[in-house]
């Protein structure tokens, strides 16, 4: 089983040449190390920091540029780690004068290694990370390069908050192009966190620079919120909105048999209807050692209060009413009103794993059900983090944003497991886990499917009319096809 590490003090101070050689420093390795360049190639060109296919070390920067350790066999042309906006758009510029195409990359954590294509330009905006903040109007300035446990404590020291991610390593540029599922904040923005995006500047694939609001280039605003891996363009800063951090986060924990889960999945259902918006509720199967059961699901409910004068007691009047229902008779054990730290739902991810992720909206949450006798039969020597978030999807779809999954529930599933000559079995056994919850599926979050083995998750994440929407733009602004598009649809 992958160690999750809690992150109780800033990992970028303490552990620093550990984050250097687990994670890259978030790929961007010294320009010293990787730009033993081709000079023939580079001659006369603007571009720098780029290390080319036959250089001594590309293929050290190509692993450390992705996240997971099976790393996928693509290999660029050539890898640009841009210091600056500048060199970010002399990249963009260079790539169009020599016909290459180019994928972007702030931290490498899409799923299936995306950010790694044959040929053309890998460039790598990680060095992008600045981060400032407005704590009279509520709004940030962030690269994205930023990373996500950096930006969290940047504000919490203002009591300030924004709906991150709950793995401290990912940045924000791909977070919030593809929407950003956070842990907790879905009732800040009333969605996801792309909905909290209140300006941006990007690159082009001309080269050129805009800025774009709803007021101002409204059309790549509507993209950028929730397109994904799929852009056609850089984002070289956002102007975010913030909100007052939780006052306080209270915790009910409940462990269940699985004979028990249809009625505690039944029980929710019938609560969702009056659901206050400041809960949420997960729930997951796991191997447990302490009881009589090998495996039991285990519900979570989160409330965060940051809007009131008693937060403690408000806090647990939301929790009592699951306290006293039958979700809490039927319990194995139960530890009810803990308080909670934000960073207690964050993770530090075991780059030593080999790793596979998956996810689905659903309108049943019987789909944990359907999986259930899988799940048992996993690979030997390998694990599974797969839960649920009841009620996840809140009213409506905004206009002024593509994203447009669509599900009451929200399923991820990852798998992990260590050995290379163990990849065919678990990917076999995942495949046909995936199979089985496709009968359940409404949409898909575009962030974490692998669009390499299953392109038509691509498009079965947006409504139709958005997926339409999505084609002409890319058509009207990168009419060379100058930006890969996702995985699998090339």
């Amino acid at each position: 089983m992958p160690s999750f590490k809690k992150l109780r003090v800033n990992p970028f101070r303490r552990d620093l040449i550990k984050q250097l050689i687990a994670i890259g420093a978030g790929g961007l390795i010294h320009p010293a190390f990787v730009t033993a360049t081709n000079s023939n190639k580079l001659k006369n060109s603007l571009v720098s920091n780029s290390t080319w296919k036959d250089d001594e070390h590309y293929e050290a920067l190509r692993k450390a540029l992705n996240w997971q350790i099976n790393t996928p066999t693509r290999y660029p042309d050539v890898i640009v780690q841009a210091q600056s906006e500048a060199e970010v758009q002399a990249a963009v510029l260079f790539a169009t004068k020599n016909d290459l195409q180019i994928v972007c990359r702030s931290s490498g954590h899409n799923s299936a290694g995306a950010v790694l294509r044959n040929g053309g330009m890998l460039l790598d905006i990680s060095a992008l990370a600045d981060i400032s903040v407005n704590a009279a109007q509520k709004t940030a300035l962030v690269q994205p390069g930023a990373k996500m446990y950096n930006f969290y404590q940047t504000l919490a020291a203002q009591q300030l908050i924004f709906p991150v991610a709950d793995c401290h390593s990912v940045a924000m540029g791909g977070y919030l192009l593809g929407g950003g599922f956070s842990p907790v904040g879905y009732n800040w923005a009333d969605g996801p966190a792309c909905y909290s995006v209140i300006s941006a500047e990007l690159i082009l694939a001309n080269g050129k620079k805009v800025v774009v609001s709803k007021e101002e280039n409204a059309e790549l605003y509507w993209t950028i919120r929730g397109i994904g891996p799929g852009f056609f363009g850089v984002i070289t800063r956002y102007q975010l909105k913030l909100y007052e951090h939780p006052k306080v986060i209270l915790q009910s924990s409940f462990v269940y048999s699985l004979e028990n889960l249809s009625s505690v999945l039944s029980f929710l259902d019938e609560m969702n209807e009056d659901k206050d918006e400041r809960v949420e509720i997960s729930i997951a199967l796991k191997e447990q050692q302490d009881t009589a059961d090998t495996i039991v699901a285990i519900l979570k409910i989160n409330v965060n209060i940051n809007d009131s004068s008693d937060p403690q007691t408000e806090a647990r009047a939301l929790l009592t009413s699951y306290a006293e229902s039958k979700l809490s008779q039927l319990a194995i054990s139960r530890k009810e009103y803990e308080e909670i730290q934000f960073t207690d739902l964050m993770y530090s991810p075991d780059r030593n794993y080999r790793h596979n992720a998956e996810n689905i909206w659903t309108d049943d949450a019987a789909a944990l059900i359907a999986i259930v006798e899988h799940y048992k039969n996993r690979p030997k020597n390998s694990s599974v983090l797969m839960t649920l978030f009841h009620g996840r999807q809140r009213g409506s779809h905004r206009k002024d944003a593509c994203y447009s999954s669509m599900g009451k529930h929200f399923l991820s599933s990852h798998l992990f497991w260590k050995k290379p000559e163990e990849d065919d079995i678990n990917n076999r056994w995942y495949a046909e886990f995936n199979k089985i919850l496709q009968a359940y599926t409404t949409s898909h979050y575009v962030n974490q499917i692998d669009n390499g083995l299953h392109p038509d998750r691509v498009r079965a994440s947006f409504s139709e009319e958005n997926w339409q929407q999505l084609a002409r733009l890319r058509k009207k602004y990168d009419p060379d096809n100058r930006f890969h598009t996702y995985l699998g649809l090339e």
